[in-house]
């Protein structure tokens, strides 16, 4: 049985990403959206086998399996596998290890801090040397800088965004 040890840090998120195999070309592969939780995987098993037995009214005739896998026979002849594994999201800033919530900046600002990776909004005014302003992101339809995201105050106000009222 496969083995699961986590211990959670801040910042760092557990993602999970489901492999399946013997549907058809556009089933078949991984599957990472939604899937932040455990329960996202078992929830997209059971919407594939609830359209397979719609589309083709296939019974199931075995299932086997433990935690990391199962594989459903059925009874005209399909063999469905699905795999699963977590894997981890690290939200941290790459260069000083704290906090670094979701935003995206005009191209010529982040080329002008010579930075590389995931880092923050503060460890980017260090290497720029000045405070950003929202003139520094990128333009309205970007969800990274909206309230599509999480932001911390500091951040909001630096993109422009109102006060946060939670």
């Amino acid at each position: 049985m496969a083995e699961i040890d986590y211990t959670p840090v801040d910042h760092v998120l557990p993602g999970w990403t489901l492999r399946v195999s013997g549907y058809n070309e556009e089933v078949d592969g991984e599957h990472y959206d939604g899937l932040n939780r455990l329960s996202g995987v078992e929830y997209l098993m059971e919407d594939l086998i609830d359209e397979y037995v719609e589309q083709t009214h296939a019974r199931l005739t075995r299932v086997r399996g433990e935690h990391g896998w199962r594989e459903f026979t059925w009874d005209d002849g399909a063999v469905h596998r699905y795999d699963w594994e977590m894997y981890l999201i690290d939200l941290r800033c790459q260069k000083c290890k704290g906090r670094s919530d979701l935003y995206m900046l005009e191209d010529e600002v982040w080329e002008a801090t010579g930075l590389d990776g995931w880092v923050c909004f503060r460890c980017v005014e260090a290497a720029l040397g000045r405070r950003l302003t929202p003139a520094d992101f990128k333009g309205e339809g970007i969800p990274a800088n909206t309230d599509q995201t999480t932001h911390e105050p500091e951040l909001r106000e630096r993109i422009g965004l109102p006060a946060d009222e939670g």
